[in-house]
Order: structure tokens, then sequence, then C-alpha cells
């Protein structure tokens, strides 16, 4: 068995929901190296969250109002859980976190995020469950409620799904698929667990984080290959039948999206040799999208050929010499 799956080969044993104190306090041990951050605007909110956290076993949290000291301590990979109030008002945290799931900020997308939140408005909650959010705990709630929903990540965490537009644990039920592909679960570290329970360093954490991210990046890529041939096989038709419409111009903004990403995934990878037709897709879409209505049509017969050589790229791969 190699190291990836003796990290993860975990018991399960998550104390059911009617424990006592005196059995959650017992499972808290091992967490003073779990750097937590603890953002709140409500500073007394803030500071009586800390105050028990620190109760139960934790000694690295830092408390703020805002999410830039999150954000640099994520940018600098000095946190491992996070714990963040948020509201419908308030559109930082979803984006914040979907950038760090994405590998956009710092260099470890597997950080344990927790969302509280008072709302049951259902166009924020699916903003945190897209964003990649561990878990979401509405309040009103108790610490000792809180406590063991954080307690159970001592113990496990969800395997992660990725498709062309979301990275984070898997909550479905069935299987996942992208433009008829199957998409495999992920394995992906728990920083709580390891530092807790396996007594791991932040830097053999950081370690694993690289690998999993490594070939967390190869799955992404093929979403995005196969996004991209999607959305041009739905907008070719709009062109041929001069059907443009609100809908085929943001499948056009999206192919641009989908494809800027993948130049910067296939970096250091095997595929860096479709750089050159990935960059001539870019440049291609993003005419199309910019006046839709007055394309060129050079331009959109251009974009079959060019899903097909990324294809024939993609398939043809050029082991990188070191």
């Amino acid at each position: 068995m190699d190291a990836m799956s003796t990290a993860y080969s975990i018991e399960t044993k998550i104390e059911p929901e009617g424990s006592d104190q005196i059995g959650m306090q017992s499972m808290v041990s091992g967490l003073e190296r779990v750097r937590t951050y603890v953002i709140d605007a409500d500073s007394e909110k803030r500071n009586t969250l800390i105050n028990n956290l620190e109760q139960s076993g934790f000694t690295d949290v830092v408390g703020a109002e805002t999410m830039a000291p999150l954000r640099d301590a994520a940018e600098a990979g000095a946190v491992d859980l996070i714990i963040i109030e948020t509201a419908p008002g308030a559109k930082d945290a979803a984006p914040f976190l979907k950038s760090v799931r994405h590998h956009e900020i710092g260099a470890n997308p597997f950080l344990i995020a927790i969302a509280t939140t008072a709302t049951a408005d259902s166009e924020h909650i699916g903003d945190l469950i897209d964003s990649g959010f561990d878990d979401i705990v509405r309040r009103p709630h108790s610490f000792e409620t809180l406590l063991k929903r954080i307690l159970a990540f001592v113990e496990t965490r969800k395997k992660f799904v990725v498709t062309t537009d979301y990275i984070g644990p898997d909550r479905r039920t069935d299987g996942r698929k992208q433009e008829g592909l199957e998409i495999p679960l992920m394995d992906v570290p728990n920083p709580v667990h390891l530092l807790a329970k396996r007594r791991y360093s932040h830097a053999d954490i950081q370690s694993l984080a690289t690998e999993t991210n490594g070939l967390l990046n190869g799955q992404k890529i093929k979403r995005h290959v196969a996004q991209v041939q999607w959305l041009i096989d739905h907008i070719l038709p709009c062109f041929l039948y001069e059907s443009v419409d609100d809908d085929c111009q943001d499948n056009l903004y999206r192919l641009v999206d989908v494809s800027v990403d993948l130049t910067r995934r296939i970096v250091g990878t095997d595929y860096e040799h479709t750089e050159d037709v990935i960059v001539d897709l870019v440049n291609v879409a993003r005419r199309i999208a910019n006046d839709p209505y007055d394309a060129n049509t050079a331009d959109v017969s251009q974009l079959p050929s060019l899903a097909n050589a990324i294809e024939q790229g993609f398939r043809n791969r050029r082991p990188r010499r070191f």
C-alpha cells in the first residue's frame, strides 16, 4: 500500500449525536497544531467562539472581522481549518473558497472549510455548496453542535469530485457524469485528521497536498477538454441556423473561461505541447464572444477544427524530459 493509501485508511468512529460532553472532550486531544481561522464581523460572537475553541484544545486560533487576514494566511499556506460566518449580503466567502479549491489562491486547496449562517436563503446556501465548503452549519446552534461537526473531521472527510465547474466534497448519492464521462471520486488530504491523529508535520501535509493537487489537476484537464468539445457542439448550431441568443453568448463566455484555465493547468504537465492550439482557441472564442451577432465567419468555421486539434493533442501525450 502506498503512502497516499495509508494516509486515508481511516477507521470512522464519530460520536453519535446524543454523546455527552465528556466523550466529546476526550476526542479533542491533538488539535493544538491545527491552524484555525475564525471569520465573523460580530466581535462578540467571534471572541466567544475563539474562547470555546481554545477551551476545547485548539491553541492556534486567529480571529478576524474580514477575509483579508485569511486570504494572506491561505496564500502563505498557513491555515488548516476555517470557520466563516456568512450572510447573503456578504459575497466574499464563497468566491474566496472557490479560488482556494481551484488552486488560484495558496498552495493547499484542501483546507477544511466550515460555513455558519443564519439564513435559509436557497441562493446563498447554493453558493456556499458550489464553492466547495466541507460543511454548512445553520444558526442558531450551540457550541457543542458546532464542535461535533468540527470533530467529525478528526476522523474523516468526504471524497472530492472534480468537474469543469466544481472542486469539492461530493454530496451526491448517485454517480456523477460530465458530457457522458464518468467522474471518479478522489481522496484528498485531511489536515485536521493528519495533524490531530497521525501527527504529520505541516511540511508533510503540504507535500501530500502538492502530490494530490497534481492528480486533481489531471482530472480537471480532462473535464475541460470534454467541456470545450461540448460547448463548441452547442455553439455552432447557433450560427448555422442564425439563432444566436443569450444562451449562445453565455456558452461563448464559458468557452473563453474554460480555455483560459486550460492554458494555466497544462503548465508543467505532459500536455504543454497543446498550448499553441489552446491559445488560438482563446483568441478566436474571445473575438466571437465580443460581438456574436456580427461574428467573423472565418472565426466561427475554425471552432470545430480547433476543438479536434485540442482533443488530438491530449490523446498524443508527450512525457516531459527532465
